[in-house]
């Protein structure tokens, strides 16, 4: 759990800095690669925790990135949908761990949660960066070639007006600076607090 909180804490900066793909690809996949083989090598009870950690620490980055990916790549209709998923494959993937826990040892366990670090990989290799991110970094020929791979070549007139309303978004982010301070505003802290209730 300590993990997962400081996961969640970094992946922020580290997502805003690297993107949303890389702080996947690279770091989540990197920390509980780490994390499973110290379990995996564990000869004492510290290895198990320092493992657990970094287990946290990548969990803490898939809650914080990938909600923030899906809700960037999918359509303004589809956002919500895809992103129950996150949960839902998350809880599917819980059971089938503890059901794969019922035929093997903590080591053989540990040794199958690392190799699922493989497909993992390779998933989000294909994938694209988040347009969005790379609008923000003024990157916008990627940013069209990503919507173009997201959406499909016969979409073109879409993924134009897309990109203008991407375009009039980062432009309204650039005038208004987010802070923590943001989070008392009468407009924000409302859904802020219900945000927090609810979890």
């Amino acid at each position: 759990s300590i993990g997962c909180l400081v996961g969640c804490i970094l992946a922020g900066p580290v997502m805003e800095k690297f993107g949303r793909r890389i702080a996947l690809l690279v770091f989540t996949s990197s920390l509980y690669t780490i994390g499973f083989l110290l379990i995996l090598m564990a000869f004492n009870g510290a290895m198990v925790q320092a493992g657990r950690f970094f287990n946290g620490l990548g969990l803490g980055f898939v809650l914080a990135v990938t909600s923030v990916y899906i809700v960037e790549i999918a359509t303004t209709d589809m956002r919500g949908f895809l992103g129950c998923f996150v949960q839902f494959l998350g809880s599917f993937g819980v059971l089938m761990i503890f059901t794969a826990g019922c035929f093997l040892n903590w080591f053989q366990l540990s040794g199958l949660m690392m190799a699922m670090v493989i497909p993992f990989l390779v998933g989000m290799y294909s994938c694209p960066e988040s347009p969005r991110w790379l609008f923000s970094k003024g990157r916008e020929d990627e940013a069209k070639a990503s919507l173009e791979w997201l959406r499909g070549q016969d979409f073109k007139p879409d993924i134009l007006a897309e990109l203008e309303a991407i375009r009039a978004e980062q432009a309204r982010k650039n005038l208004i600076k987010v802070s923590v301070k943001s989070l008392t505003e009468r407009s924000v802290l409302k859904p802020f607090l219900i945000s927090i209730l609810m979890m």
